[in-house]
């Protein structure tokens, strides 16, 4: 059991009568001279949590009587520790009133506590999420469901049902997109996103915006303006953290901004310190409805929507810009957002990236993939999901391999390396490349 802090001095003239070993510790001093000489000071970095007590104790001064109360004693300072503590006056044998007062740490019973609250707080900030966005949910399901049901009704009719699957289509990616959100989120959460920094020409940028625009804008009459200015395209970065950070920014601004309204994408190359390296600078403005002051600390947080964007009846998880904070700290950079209300808003991103030395750009171009370099080169596939055996195979039967399937690691008797899901063509074939170049 914790032992209890005493200490007793005498008022008004303040002189320490006993301290023991653990009211020393909780007041960081080593001995009662110490503790005498530092008395004012000490006495003055208790904190009150409750304001009212402050002035019980000064009655103690003239009114013999007990306090019981909450304190932080050392507030900011190694010694630091909640305590609750019973203040009460006594009588020293040669008549003087003096004050004693006892105290229990309970500093861990604090930390628990708060631990417990904030994660409290923060199953009711999922609670909230999962219940705001339930709609959010059901709506591309049901016009998913819906669409398909017109479409079995009218099938005869080409133009009808033509439109219906454009609908339907739209549905989904949306449904998709709004999965894919929570599934990065919660690799986020775990702390297992990593980065996979590779040599990528930033101008590709401009690819990523054709795509989100021409996905996103059809239905909105929006005036897009954007300004690509890169002298050093060749760059190490992760390419697809930052296409995606883009993205989740030019989406937001599309969804928040009204028909008629403009959205500017402005991204530069931006002097850095080092000379082997510059900063991507990506700005993404909006006329849309804009941030409230009070909403701004609270904008990168998950789980969470402002008002205002949640009764507009615009869809939304609130996770994009979360992703796109965690992706920009994961990188070593920085996002402000300026804000106000019906104004609109601008994102400012800015990524520090290594450019490609001419040397490396040469190395590059020397492991380039030959042609024809699996020309009927037998290869073995382990994989148990039908639909995965399905990809695989076609990829590899496309540059002309000869492919075997085996449906576990038992009936293959071994591997030469393997790839984690979801499979990318150009990261399995420069697997391949690399197994066949030991044998």
């Amino acid at each position: 059991m914790q032992s209890c802090g005493v200490l007793a001095y005498t008022i008004p003239g303040h002189k320490i009568i006993h301290m023991n070993a653990q009211a020393l510790r909780m007041y960081g001093v080593e001995n009662i001279e110490e503790a005498q000489s530092k008395l004012g000071t000490m006495l003055k970095k208790v904190i009150y949590p409750d304001v009212d007590v402050i002035e019980k104790l000064k009655r103690l001064h003239k009114v013999d009587d007990m306090v019981d109360y909450e304190c932080i004693i050392g507030k900011g300072e190694p010694n630091e520790c909640h305590a609750l503590a019973t203040t009460k006056v006594i009588r020293v044998p040669s008549g003087e009133r003096a004050v004693i007062t006892t105290f229990i740490d309970v500093s861990e019973m604090v930390v628990l506590k708060n631990a417990l609250q904030k994660a409290e707080e923060g199953n009711r900030a999922k609670s909230t999420f999962l219940f705001a966005m339930s709609h959010d949910l059901r709506t591309p399901m049901n016009a998913i469901i819906g669409y398909a049901e017109l479409m079995e009704r009218h099938w005869g009719d080409n133009e009808l049902t033509t439109n219906y699957l454009h609908k339907l289509k739209g549905a989904s990616q949306f449904l998709l997109a709004l999965i894919g959100n929570v599934l990065e989120i919660a690799r986020i959460e775990s702390g297992k996103e990593t980065l996979n920094e590779a040599p990528w020409n930033l101008k590709k940028i401009n690819d990523t915006l054709e795509i989100v625009l021409d996905r996103e804008i059809l239905n909105k009459q929006l005036h897009v303006a954007r300004n690509i200015e890169i002298q050093h395209a060749d760059v190490y970065c992760d390419s697809l953290k930052i296409q995606e950070i883009i993205m989740n920014l030019v989406s937001n601004a599309i969804k928040y901004t009204p028909d008629g309204g403009k959205i500017d994408v402005d991204i530069e190359e931006m002097e850095a310190v080092r000379e082997d390296s510059i900063i991507l600078r990506i700005c993404v403005s909006d006329t849309g409805i804009g941030i409230s002051q009070k909403y701004i600390p609270h904008i990168f947080e998950a789980f969470t929507r402002e008002k205002n964007s949640s009764e507009s009846g615009i869809m939304g998880t609130g996770l994009g810009l979360r992703i796109v904070k965690s992706f920009v700290d994961l990188m070593d950079g920085s996002v402000i957002v300026q804000s106000e209300p019906g104004k609109g808003s601008s994102f400012i991103v800015e990524i520090p990236c290594r450019i490609v030395s001419e040397e490396e750009r040469i190395d590059q171009a020397e492991q380039s993939m030959p042609e024809n370099f699996l020309k009927c080169k037998r290869i073995l596939l382990v994989e148990d999901n039908e639909l995965n055996v399905e990809i695989a195979r076609t990829i590899l039967q496309d540059v002309q391999a000869e492919v075997e399937v085996a449906a576990d690691g038992a009936i293959a008797a071994g591997m030469d390396d393997y790839l984690a899901k979801p499979i990318e063509i150009d990261k399995l074939l420069r697997k391949i490349v690399k197994v066949l170049e030991k044998k």
